[in-house]
């Protein structure tokens, strides 16, 4: 959508993936007024951080708001993907926005964004969080014994080191 950051709305969505578009479709329903903020363009972790041939991991009765689809089918990414750019079509999506900081005050909340700044009443993180590695602790010591058995201690992924906040 190409449109201009509104200095106040009801509510702001950050991030239009699945589950901030989910957001949107359901605010719209109920007449709320907002705005959906995306860094990237809508999906984009469909689009670039997933296999090619990997599908949706429930079956089409399961995403009635992805539209018509077989009840048993599992959608591949590109289909993902398409189906979300439709969604956000009928949306107040604003794509290369980043979201900075959020922070209360007055009893509302200030958006600071890449394109300047907003206040709304509430705030909806859907910025997931599946990219980043997730090592159960009990995986985590089952490898330290093996790695002592074998006179190695193991170093844990890169991405495992950092501290991140927000998931997208």
């Amino acid at each position: 959508m190409d449109a201009s950051l509104p200095t106040t709305v009801a509510a702001v969505v950050v991030g239009a993936g699945p589950a901030g578009l989910a957001a949107s479709v359901a605010l719209a329903e109920r007449g709320i007024d907002h705005v959906v903020l995306e860094r990237d363009d809508v999906g984009q972790s469909w689009r670039t951080k997933r296999w090619e041939l990997l599908r949706l991991n429930n079956p089409g009765w399961m995403n009635p708001m992805l539209g018509t689809q077989d009840p048993h089918t599992y959608l591949r990414g590109a289909d993902v993907v398409r189906r979300l750019e439709r969604i956000a079509g009928h949306a107040p999506v604003l794509t290369g926005v980043e979201v900075r900081e959020v922070a209360r005050r007055d009893g509302r909340w200030r958006v600071r964004t890449s394109a300047g700044e907003l206040m709304a009443r509430d705030v909806v993180a859907a910025t997931g969080g599946e990219n980043l590695p997730r090592i159960p602790p009990l995986a985590r010591a089952a490898a330290r014994r093996r790695a002592a058995l074998r006179g190695r201690v193991p170093q844990p992924p890169a991405a495992a080191r950092r501290r991140r906040a927000g998931g997208g």
